[in-house]
């Protein structure tokens, strides 16, 4: 089995979401994606599609903590990872279990998010579950995903790299020190995000 991989997209949001208003908030708006094409950008001129159900190969659940960091700003996230080859979920909420920022639901039906008010709405759910496909699913499916001349391939260290020819988009690379830490880079977005999981299983 792969070790674990990172879903920067949970720290982007996360970022994202923390500097664009304050933590109270009574309601929380639901919104559905269903019948089309799941697509995202994982660059301005390079779309993902994502597969319908999420087709991830075993069930397992995973507890993850993170760091963002965009320009001079970062924030920190806690996120849980409930995966299965008919649904995902994805739980996000700020560090130290703190408020609820997100949870997603991704199954053959669509896409269904729960999304605390100060998260707007600018921030796309497709672009949470690429980055997460691309950080956790085998190697095969992404590159079946991927637009033709963008590729993954797999590091010696057990890292990723996606690449249009010379050009690499985004790379995620292992920490030696640490099995279970890893850094994902995103070079056509512009944002880092260091990530320590732990399985529940």
């Amino acid at each position: 089995m792969p070790r674990l991989r990172l879903a920067s997209a949970l720290g982007l949001t996360v970022l994202l979401l923390t500097v664009t208003g304050c933590a109270t908030a009574p309601r929380e708006p639901s919104h559905a994606t269903a019948g089309a094409e799941l697509q995202a950008r994982i660059a301005p001129d390079i779309v993902l599609t994502l597969p319908s159900p999420p087709a991830y190969p075993q069930t397992r659940t995973l507890m993850q903590a993170g760091q963002i960091r965009h320009g001079d700003r970062q924030a920190a996230f806690e996120s849980i990872l409930a995966l299965s080859p008919d649904e995902v979920e994805i739980v996000i909420t700020m560090a130290g279990g703190g408020l609820r920022l997100s949870t997603i639901t991704w199954t053959a039906a669509g896409v269904r998010e729960t999304r605390s008010p100060i998260a707007p709405d600018s921030i796309p759910v497709a672009n949470i579950l690429a980055d997460i496909f691309i950080a956790l699913w085998p190697a095969e499916a992404i590159n079946a995903a991927l637009p033709e001349g963008v590729t993954l391939t797999e590091t010696a260290d057990g890292g990723r790299q996606v690449r249009r020819g010379d050009e690499l988009i985004s790379e995620i690379v292992p920490d030696a020190a640490n099995p279970a830490r890893r850094v994902s880079r995103n070079l056509a977005f512009g944002y880092e995000v260091t990530i320590t999981s732990r399985s529940l299983d």
